[in-house]
This record gives structure tokens, C-alpha cells and sequence, in this order.
């Protein structure tokens, strides 16, 4: 059977392994608590961390915490297709449309730009448009946003390294800027846009996540702005968060490789 404790573990080897499960999984781990989560002293800790390192599979950052390094392979997209995730999302999408009673879409990133896979669209008179294979900054829409706030700062900067798009509704205007509005997202937990995809539409969007925790897309609701209650963001923000946790539960049981 898999998955059982092994009769003569490699201590080492074992403490290794629970390091790198925890640094694909997008944790940023310190010596000392990579050495209270495994039981162990601190210079051992700091002695796998050394070895992780070494072969690419952890790095220290600039407030000296360990993340993934390259050799878990964090920016190559995810193994779940397009199609997959549309399936995977779709309930989601269709049970946030109901609820909020606005356009709900399903977007990914690709470069510094999104892409709308799918959506649902509302039924009011006056709504958000669907824009099914669409392109724009991600910096500019809420859910890009999103999906930008949940990666490495540093891949952030490498994927804008010639600058942000030029967007005409853009109220962004530097990478640097984008890099404190960013910080606000991580704490809130979900991204808005308020006219800066185009003029007349505000949006609330929240990540999706993978098995693994690594970001794969993002849900939205677009708003048309004369009906947007910017003063009751929680009013959107949380059945979007909830719309993307269920999502994403969903892509971690669909979509496994």
C-alpha cells in the first residue's frame, strides 16, 4: 500500500522529504520553525536546508526565510488543462452568478496578461458583458490581481521586467506600486478593480489554488460601477472567497495528475 511509514526510515532522508513537501506547497519557512515542525535541533534544520539549497530544491529569500527553489519547478504551470479546469470551476461560477446576481467569469495567467476561459453571465438588463478568450493586464483586473499577489514577489518583478502594459483605464502605474498593492491583497484575500479594465466595470476576484496550493486562475464577479456597493466590499468579497475555495477543492479532486 502507498503512503505508509516505511519500516526502517532514513531519518534524514524523511526529514528532507516533509522540508520539500512543505516549500512545493508554498510555505516560507525560518530554521527555527522547520525545526519545531520536524522535532529536530536548529542546526539540523539548517543543515537540510543547506542540502535543499545545493540541489535547487530551496532558497532563501531576502528576510532570510526558505522557499521553493527552482528545481521544484514553482512557475511552470500546473498540470491541469484548460478544459479540466473549466469543468472543475464551472459549479462555482454558476452558483456565484446565482447568488450575487452579476456576471461571474474564470480567468488564468499567461505572462503579465489574463485570459477569461469562461463565465456566467447575468441576467440584469444592465451587466458585464462576457469576454470568453479575452485578454488584458492582469495588473489591471481584480482577479489578476489575485492570482499575481499569491506568487513570489521576485516572479512578479521578472514577469513585468520591461514594466507594466500599457492599459488606458490603468490607475497602477509602477511595478513598485503594484508591488505594495499586492502586499494589501495577500492580507485581504481577495483583489478589486474599480474601473481600471475598462470605464463603468468594478470586480472582486479571489485565487485558485491546486492540490499543491500553487495558483492555477482566478474567479471574478464584474459589477456594473452604478451598481457597485464599493462601500460593502464584504458584500462581494466573501462569496467570491467562498466561490474559490470550492473551486479549488474541486480542482485538487478532479484534476489530480
Amino acid at each position: 500500500m502507498q503512503n505508509q511509514t516505511p519500516s526502517y526510515p532514513i531519518e534524514s532522508v524523511d526529514r528532507a522529504l516533509q522540508l520539500i513537501v512543505m516549500l512545493q506547497a508554498g510555505h516560507r519557512l525560518s530554521v527555527k520553525t522547520a525545526a519545531e515542525k520536524l522535532g529536530v535541533a536548529a542546526s539540523t534544520a539548517h543543515r537540510l536546508f543547506g542540502a535543499l539549497c545545493y540541489r535547487g530544491f530551496a532558497r532563501q529569500d531576502e528576510q532570510r526565510l526558505y522557499r521553493a527553489g527552482p528545481a521544484l519547478n514553482q512557475r511552470t504551470p500546473v498540470a491541469v488543462s484548460h478544459t479540466a479546469l473549466k469543468k472543475a470551476v464551472r459549479p462555482a461560477l454558476e452558483e456565484l452568478q446565482l447568488r450575487l446576481g452579476e456576471s461571474a467569469n474564470l480567468m488564468v495567467l499567461q505572462g503579465a496578461y489574463i485570459r477569461f476561459l469562461d463565465g456566467v453571465e447575468s441576467e440584469q438588463m444592465l451587466r458585464v458583458g462576457l469576454r470568453t478568450d479575452g485578454t488584458m493586464p492582469a495588473y489591471c483586473s481584480a482577479g489578476g490581481k489575485a492570482i499575481l499577489a499569491a506568487l513570489d514577489p521576485a516572479d512578479v518583478k521578472e514577469v513585468h521586467h520591461d514594466g507594466l502594459p500599457r492599459w488606458p483605464t490603468a490607475k497602477i502605474s509602477t511595478v513598485d506600486e503594484l508591488a505594495r498593492h499586492l502586499t494589501e491583497i495577500q492580507h485581504d484575500g481577495y483583489g478589486v478593480s474599480l474601473e481600471e479594465t475598462e470605464e463603468g466595470v468594478a470586480g472582486v476576484g479571489a485565487c485558485l489554488r491546486d492540490w499543491l496550493d500553487r495558483p492555477v486562475g482566478a474567479i471574478t464577479v464584474a459589477v456594473p460601477s452604478t451598481r457597485f456597493a464599493q462601500h460593502d466590499l464584504r458584500h462581494y468579497a466573501e462569496p467570491v472567497r467562498k466561490a474559490a475555495a470550492a473551486a479549488s477543492r474541486r480542482i485538487g479532486e478532479q484534476c489530480t495528475a
